[in-house]
């Protein structure tokens, strides 16, 4: 089995396929846990996940529970890890005889060993790749060889950016190369929907719990109380300063650069959120099938 792992701030995804299967499983849950405490009146219907001798519940079940623990940085995605996989194995029935490819933020890439020997204590063989590669992937049949693109990767707290190169093999194969990359931190959905939230005036639905703004933003609507409420002008508005200031993050990072890119990739859960055609500079933007699936199911093939 192949397998494509993305653990990250906000969801862990899953992309697996036995051989050529061409339609993998895709897997997602939130990327929280919580220390089992059993209670006469529990649900029947909990997931208890047991690692290292101790319980816990995970992702949906985990968010109900009050001392829930979601990852601050990367050593907590590390603590996390094997809580994460022993969640996946239960749920999904899969074992350890798998090859895994896994993601290291570009910020964190200096500790890709670590992280490597972290999960290799729970699957057979793992590789790791720096995050935005298995994006790059997914499209790489649609990028014309010898040329540059910069992969943005939209995820829960942070963005992620890559900059590849393409060559081409002696098969005709579109080979991706990596030159740089890099981590933007508060620049993800959470700042998005704080945007959001800043431009939708004097009203109480700005006082309502970040993901249910998230909802509002996605749709561009609110149903409250049985009133439906157009906030498409707040999302527009929230989008177009979020643009400028992505933007403005790609200009400083990569300056006259810019002039010999010749598109971006931008995938990941932001892409629900907004619309990132003319993200920059008139760059032509490809976005993915399944865009907060891409970077699984890259890392998968690449598995």
């Amino acid at each position: 089995m192949q397998i494509g792992l993305d653990i990250g701030f906000g969801e862990v995804k899953l992309a697996a396929r036995n051989g050529k299967e061409t339609n993998p499983l895709l897997f997602s849950f939130p990327s929280v846990y919580a220390k089992y405490v059993p209670s006469p009146m529990d649900a029947t219907n909990k997931i208890i996940v047991e690692y290292r001798d101790k319980r816990y519940l995970v992702g949906e079940d985990a968010k109900r529970e009050r001392a829930q623990i979601a990852p601050a940085d990367f050593d907590d995605i590390m603590d996390a890890a094997g809580i994460y996989v022993s969640y996946i194995r239960q749920t999904q029935h899969i074992g350890d005889l798998a090859s895994v490819v896994a993601s290291v933020p570009p910020i964190y890439w200096t500790r890709k060993d670590e992280y490597r020997e972290r999960l290799a204590k729970l699957w057979e063989n793992v590789g790791v790749v720096p995050q935005g590669l298995g994006i790059a992937q997914v499209v790489a049949n649609r990028l014309e060889p010898e040329t540059r693109h910069l992969v943005i990767d939209i995820g829960y707290n942070t963005v992620d950016h890559l900059l590849i190169e393409t060559t081409s093999s002696e098969t005709g194969e579109t080979i991706v190369r990596t030159r740089r990359g890099g981590t933007w931190r508060n620049c993800g959905v959470t700042f998005l929907v704080d945007l959001f939230r800043a431009e939708m005036g004097e009203t109480d639905l700005r006082t309502l719990r970040f993901h249910t703004l998230k909802e509002f933003l996605r749709t561009g609507q609110a149903n409250f109380h049985g009133e439906t409420i157009d906030l498409s002008g707040a999302k527009r508005r929230a989008a177009d300063h979020y643009k400028a200031a992505l933007g403005s993050r790609i200009k400083e990072e990569f300056g006259g650069e810019t002039d010999h890119i010749d598109g971006m990739i931008v995938a990941g859960g932001g892409v629900y959120y907004f619309d990132p055609q003319d993200l920059f500079a008139g760059l032509p933007v490809i976005v993915p099938e399944n865009p907060e699936f891409a970077n699984a199911i890259g890392q998968m093939l690449l598995a």
